[in-house]
Parts: structure tokens; sequence; C-alpha cells
């Protein structure tokens, strides 16, 4: 991890009635192809409701 920049929260726009969202930017380095590490950050996540937050968007 390089760098992390502040956190914003915004509303939701459009699906599910739900909590605000809070945004933030990382820049990483990686050994690895643009592909991979996409598929890999993709890995666990599930889209519960279209247009609403998934496994990877909330909070512990």
């Amino acid at each position: 991890m390089v760098a992390v920049s502040d956190v914003y929260e915004t509303p939701p726009v459009g699906g599910p009635d739900q909590g605000p969202y809070l945004n933030c930017v990382v820049r990483l380095e990686t050994l690895l192809r643009p592909a991979t590490y996409l598929r890999r950050l993709g890995d666990g996540r599930i889209r519960l409701a279209a247009n609403g937050s998934n496994t990877g968007d909330r909070a512990p």
C-alpha cells in the first residue's frame, strides 16, 4: 500500500434503501497483472441486490 486518500461519505443513488457509502482511494503496488488483480479483488464478493452494496463494500 503506497497511499490512502481521505474518506468521503456519500449517499446511495438508486437501488434498495441503504445507508451512506464511505469512499476512498488506495494506491497499491503489485506484481500481479491487471486482469489477475481485478479477478482476485472480486473473489468472495456477493451481489445481494441490483445497485446495492455487496460483501466487499460493507464494513465488517
